[in-house]
């Protein structure tokens, strides 16, 4: 950049800074303008919601009459006459009895043809109704293009009404408050908008439903094919009901965009006139200056016998020029510097430096190193390469890069990967050379993954403790706080604690068993089993679980029949896992089959095969590692127990599966034989 340019953006810098505060009142006026926009939409969705509630509690209050109709008329058809009749908002009517069951029911054809039979005993919400008595406002949805409501009303007979109500006429009456050119709508948690007469924008109800579940009561930006909007919503009492408030983003921001375009226009008008001021001023400064700067390009390319001449008409010029001739005289001196003694000091910072384990790189703040110790070579992987080479540069300024962004712990480089290093760099400022960069590598791989297994350890015996635990505090407290209770939900609960204590004392003695296993501290009791046998016994342990889930199984035996040598207790247990884990991914009419043969090298192989959901190929590679469980109320031993029997007995174990149609599991001993 010419200096007259410098001159130019140094004044308009300088007479741009009394715009700042303007922009940032501009800023503050556009912010304060928009939230008060914002803010009157609140207001009004939380008053069309008020008006909302207000209606549906003279709707409920109505249906209070409902009572002395019934007892009016005890015949369940004309009662469902009269209610109608007398409630025209009523689509569809259903007397049920307190069982929940449709008793007698009329309406409009299409709503009777929808709803052929009600019957609400299985749901969650007619126990509530039972037992609280109050009745229930909700499913919103357009039935035959009628915004409409469920109302289940219980009477004092035992019998329960269930209303389809008709909301067209309530929604007109909301819908016909205007915002500018915006409106008040209602819309379900799903997000969808209720425009019975393709009256309301078309707006995303994925994206609508997940605004309302934010709860900020605010829409800053939400569009349809017509443009975007913004506006606010306010939730109904409890109910799956939102009162919004749209209008177009353009016209509810214009007047605050009017006006902030008129001052932008204003503020650009007086930049303009400052920078033909500035310009005329950067030209008055800079054409004296030029020639200091050609002096000092001289004295740059080495040219330390002709001096800047000191001759000029600005007395603060004149002093620059003096203070560069004296740096050059300066400069001339430096080059008497005793080179010998320079390359002694280097020698015994190399042989302290071949010493040291860590990698010691001392670079320039271009990134061109200066110095690489052996094990930074090594580390760069420089080889004969020169270390000044662009290579060298783009890899040092890449560690200090990634150094200033993650802190310099646990870090790894492209060049190195699955190594991970702790890196220091430190900013060195000698006295008669340029400022370097000292850097500091140190590999810190294997602490790095000595911390991650006990990380991993304490964080899987935490997670598998913390659900149990909290499941007996739970039966915990139902026993102390709970009074009255019966003797079968007392027995609920201690059984229940009972059940959470087994599953803690089942993983701890699952973590137990596969210390011992790994430590080689359990001892193979090895004797000679009939395999048939085995199989047989194996399998009748989970035959009543089998006809509890309704599970079929089968137990196929060596054609031949056979024996084996093994731990028979160690390789039930193995065996066992896998049976249990094929009952819990196996659903109702699945098979389970347990299998052997005796191979012909002598070799014994059990398989455990089931029809139930399989696993996916990017897990089937991690099923057997330690507390990898893919079931919620497993501890994921079970298969690491299964893999650490069977190599015990200097065995194997495999697996083979597919997604949504089953798993085989083969368990591989030597020492077996025929007959």
């Amino acid at each position: 950049m010419k200096l007259f340019n410098r001159f130019l953006t140094i004044i308009f810098s300088i007479g741009f800074i009394p715009i700042i505060p303007v922009f940032a009142f501009l800023f503050y006026y556009q912010s304060v303008g928009k939230a008060d926009i914002l803010r009157f939409h609140e207001n009004m969705a939380r008053m069309s919601a008020g008006m909302a509630e207000e209606n549906f509690y003279q709707l409920s209050k109505r249906m209070d009459s409902l009572d002395l109709a019934r007892i009016t008329y005890a015949d369940g058809k004309r009662f469902i006459g009269y209610s109608i009749e007398k409630n025209p908002e009523f689509l569809f009517l259903a007397l049920l009895d307190p069982a929940g069951r449709q008793k007698e029911r009329d309406g409009i054809i299409p709503l009777k043809r929808l709803f052929s039979y009600i019957d609400i005993s299985g749901e969650e919400y007619f126990r509530r109704i039972k037992i609280q008595k109050t009745p229930i406002i909700g499913d919103f949805k357009l039935v035959a293009n009628i915004p409409a409501a469920l109302i289940i009303y219980p009477l004092r007979t035992g019998e329960m009404i269930y209303a389809i109500v008709d909301l067209r006429d309530f929604f007109r009456q909301i819908y016909a408050q205007k915002i500018g050119g915006g409106s008040v709508y209602f819309a379900n948690s799903a997000g969808a908008i209720f425009s019975f007469d393709n009256f309301a924008p078309a707006i995303n109800s994925r994206k609508l439903a997940g605004l309302f579940s934010s709860g900020s009561g605010r829409l800053d930006a939400v569009s349809d094919s017509r443009g975007e909007y913004i506006g606010a919503f306010s939730r109904i009492l409890d109910m799956d009901l939102f009162a919004v408030t749209l209008q177009g983003r353009a016209q509810a921001f214009k007047s605050v965009n009017l006006m902030t375009s008129l001052v932008v226009f204003f503020i650009f008008s007086i930049l303009t006139i400052f920078y033909f001021v500035a310009l005329i001023s950067a030209g008055n400064i800079s054409g004296p200056i030029n020639d200091l700067i050609e002096g000092a390009e001289r004295i740059s390319r080495g040219d330390f016998k002709a001096p800047v001449s000191e001759k000029n008409t600005i007395k603060e010029i004149s002093r620059l020029v003096k203070t560069f001739n004296s740096m050059m005289r300066e400069i001339s001196e430096y080059h008497s510097v005793n080179l010998e003694k320079v390359m002694d000091e280097k020698e015994k910072l190399d042989l302290l430096m071949g010493v040291i384990s860590d990698s010691i790189i001392l670079a320039e703040f271009t990134g061109v190193p200066v110095y690489l110790n052996p094990v930074a070579s090594e580390f760069l992987m420089a080889g004969g390469e020169d270390i000044r080479s662009e290579r060298m540069r783009l890899k040092i300024s890449e560690i200090v890069k990634i150094n200033a962004k993650s802190g310099g712990k646990g870090l790894s480089f492209p060049w190195a990967k699955g190594r991970y290093y702790d890196v220091t760099v430190k900013t060195l400022k000698p006295l008669r050379s340029v400022p370097l960069v000292f850097i500091v590598v140190r590999d810190v791989t294997v602490e790095l993954n000595i911390q991650k297994m006990k990380e991993d350890f304490f964080h899987s015996i935490a997670h598998d403790l913390r659900s149990p635990i909290l499941n007996m505090q739970g039966y915990i407290r139902l026993l102390q706080l709970s009074g009255g209770l019966s003797p079968e939900k007392k027995k609920e609960y201690v059984e229940g604690l009972k059940e959470e204590s087994d599953r803690i004392f089942v993983m701890l003695e699952n973590i137990l068993d596969m210390s011992r296993l790994e430590s080689g501290a359990v001892k193979l009791n090895l004797k000679e089993a009939e395999l048939g046998g085995f199989l047989e016994k194996t399998m009748a342990r989970f035959e009543y679980l089998f006809r509890e889930k309704e599970i079929k199984y089968e137990v196929i035996k060596p054609a031949a029949g056979g024996k084996f040598i093994a731990d028979y207790e160690l390789l039930e247990r193995a065996v066992s896992n896998l049976i249990s884990n094929a009952c819990k991914f196996t659903d109702k009419n699945g098979i389970i089959k347990l299998k052997a043969e005796i191979l012909a090298g002598g070799e014994a192989v059990i398989e455990v095969s089931d029809t139930g959901r399989g696993i996916s190929r990017d897990k089937l590679g991690l099923i057997f590692d330690k507390f990898r469980s893919y079931d919620k109320n497993g501890f994921g031993l079970g298969l690491s127990i299964a893999k650490a029997v069977a190599e015990l007995h200097k065995g194997s174990i495999r697996a083979e599966s597919e997604e949504g149609k089953g798993s085989s599991f083969f368990i591989k001993l030597r020492g077996a034989y025929g007959k």
